[in-house]
């Protein structure tokens, strides 16, 4: 129940509670719906999970990831400076909320950071607040290029947020590093939203008539095909289909060839950095040379890497 007067109570939706992130009684409320994350995974834009696998832990089959618990309370403990600065920046106040439901789609859960209210008091959107590793800065572009260089699944979610709680506008605050803030302000895209919804609702149907997924080639697919295949029966023999079978033989043979021309290439960059740790395309920053400490003293010998990813 809404209590009256509060800012669920100005919510167009079904207010569920505010359980905590990662909890039993989480994955609970969550088994028969999807989140915002989980939307992106079901539109093929989630770079962590496949659908193969949301598809085995709604169905049971397998444990849901866990969190790690370490950045989960980082992230937790920052989003109160990100609302701050935002406030400070918008004149906007945040305020904390819960789980809701969708009035019109009973897949459809949203959990924003925080329900935005303007001066006036009157509900204005959300604000999702996303604390961002140096190591991936570069998936958002350069600074303040705008909203096109919010990474899809990000994207995605808010947009799923905005449908599900009859909103039009929202706020993503990104806290890159420990310098970098940037704001973006969202429109609500009514037609990707029915796309969503949409999707959402055939992937439901897929777990309530056992219509597993294709397997796909994602490390998270991998994971849990040897997950579910952990119980080997000893002695037992079947007969493998000679076009699969095939298909790992070549699979495998390209993979050797394309691991032996990225040694080349690392071969040939290190040469050309000549000791240097940084190597530059005109004025980016583009490769590093570094090395680990070997703990038995000095260090082990250099490797190069990718400042950012190839486009």
């Amino acid at each position: 129940m809404k209590p009256r007067n509060s800012i669920e109570s100005k919510v167009d939706a079904i207010y569920l509670g505010r359980p905590r992130a990662g909890s039993k009684n989480w994955h609970k409320m969550r088994e028969k719906g999807l989140g915002g994350s989980e939307i992106a995974i079901v539109m093929g834009l989630s770079p962590y999970k496949s659908l193969f696998r949301l598809w085995h832990e709604k169905a049971g089959n397998i444990a849901p990831s866990q969190m790690d618990l370490n950045r989960a309370r980082i992230g937790l403990g920052l989003e109160d400076v990100a609302a701050k600065i935002f406030e400070d920046e918008t004149g906007y106040v945040c305020h904390n909320t819960g789980m809701y439901q969708s009035k019109d789609s009973e897949i459809a859960l949203a959990e924003p950071d925080r329900l935005l209210t303007d001066k006036a008091g009157n509900l204005a959107g959300v604000l999702e607040i996303k604390t961002v590793d140096p190591s991936v800065a570069w998936q958002w572009g350069r600074e303040k290029q705008g909203k096109g260089n919010i990474p899809e699944h990000y994207m995605c979610q808010v947009q799923w947020y905005l449908n599900a709680l009859k909103l039009d506008k929202a706020f993503l605050i990104a806290l890159i590093g420990f310098g970098d803030v940037r704001i973006y302000e969202i429109e609500k895209d009514t037609d990707f939203c029915v796309q969503m919804v949409d999707a959402g609702e055939k992937f439901i149907e897929t777990l309530e008539n056992g219509e597993e997924p294709s397997i796909d080639d994602s490390n998270s697919t991998f994971q849990v095909v040897r997950e579910l295949s952990k119980d080997i029966d000893y002695g037992q023999k079947v007969q493998v289909d000679e076009g699969l079978a095939n298909e790992y033989f070549a699979a495998d043979e390209e993979k050797k060839l394309a691991d032996k021309a990225l040694t080349g290439a690392k071969s040939r960059l290190i040469a050309a950095l000549a000791g240097a740790e940084f190597g530059y395309i005109g004025a980016e920053k583009t490769f590093r040379l570094s090395a680990r400490k070997n703990p038995k003293g000095g260090f082990y010998a250099p490797n190069v890497s990718p400042v950012r990813k190839a486009v």
